[in-house]
């Protein structure tokens, strides 16, 4: 049984866990991340994973939590603290949200996921000009991330740019055909249109 409670198992158990979130075996993802803790209760690639299939779950505050017991084992995960900060504004706490995106580019000025976030979370406030930045930034650090252009088209949009709204969500499209919120955006920004 002591074979069971090698760093190994803990890696192979993080590892099934993602691939029941991937397969949305959500209840199953967290049951495996439970055993992978309760072998290694320091282990935060497990932490932080539990902490997005929560998010995905709608259980927030659970995920913050988990996210914040990642970052005391490693505060130097980028990607925690985006995930960190995508639970925060979905509770709602829209500066909290904004400080662990800056977080993560401090660790990772190229993270595209927290630059887009970032600029999601600024418009949602109503700061479409710094929104804008942002996810100009997010398509800058990739390209073909198709949620950056998304929330670049966003931003223009409650900018009233309605152009350069309407071309990042065509980018948004060309990047990920199946990305139908950026298709309804786009019709509904068309409309705008003189």
């Amino acid at each position: 049984d002591h074979l069971n409670q090698t760093p190994e198992r803990v890696t192979e158990l993080n590892t099934r866990g993602m691939r029941f979130d991937d397969a949305g075996e959500y209840e199953e993802a967290l049951r495996v991340y439970a055993e992978a803790l309760a072998i290694d209760p320091r282990a935060s690639a497990v932490w932080n994973n539990q902490g997005v299939t929560l998010r995905k779950t709608g259980r927030f505050e659970e995920a913050v939590s988990a996210f914040e017991t990642a970052l005391t084992i490693d505060p130097l995960q980028a990607v925690t603290w985006n995930g960190k900060g995508v639970a925060l504004s979905s509770l709602g706490n829209h500066t909290g949200a904004l400080y662990s995106f800056s977080r993560a580019l401090a660790l990772d000025p190229d993270f595209a996921w927290a630059w887009s976030n970032a600029g999601a979370t600024l418009n949602r406030l109503g700061h479409s000009d710094e929104a804008i930045a942002a996810c100009i930034n997010a398509t800058r650090a990739d390209p073909e991330f198709a949620a950056g252009w998304y929330n670049l088209g966003n931003a223009y949009g409650s900018a009233g740019r309605y152009r350069e709204a309407a071309e990042a969500f065509r980018r948004a499209l060309r990047e990920d055909p199946a990305l139908e919120k950026a298709a309804i955006h786009l019709n509904l920004t068309l409309a705008r249109l003189p």
